[in-house]
C-alpha cells in the first residue's frame, strides 16, 4: 500500500494496544468474509445478498419498506 502521511489507527500488536501507520494494516480476506455472514445472520439479512429481510424490518415497523424492497426483488430471504 502508499503510506499516507499522518494516517494512523488502533490497533494491537504483540498485545500492545496503540496508533499504528495504515500501512501496517492488513486485511485478510476470509476472517472479514466471516465476519460480514456472522454480522448478516445477527441482523436477519440475507447472508447471500446483504439484503435486509422482512423478520429484520417488521420489528422495527418497516414493514412498508420490506414490501417496497420485494416489489424491487431486493428483500433477503
Amino acid at each position: 500500500g502508499t503510506d499516507v502521511p499522518n494516517a494512523y489507527m488502533v490497533g494491537c500488536e504483540d498485545g500492545k494496544w496503540d496508533y499504528y501507520p495504515y500501512t501496517k494494516r492488513t486485511l485478510d480476506r476470509k476472517k472479514v468474509d466471516d465476519f460480514k455472514t456472522l454480522f448478516y445472520k445477527f441482523h436477519k439479512w440475507d447472508t447471500s445478498t446483504g439484503h435486509p429481510t422482512r423478520a429484520a424490518l417488521t420489528p422495527l415497523g418497516l414493514g412498508y419498506v420490506a414490501d417496497e424492497l420485494a416489489k424491487k426483488g431486493k428483500l433477503g430471504t
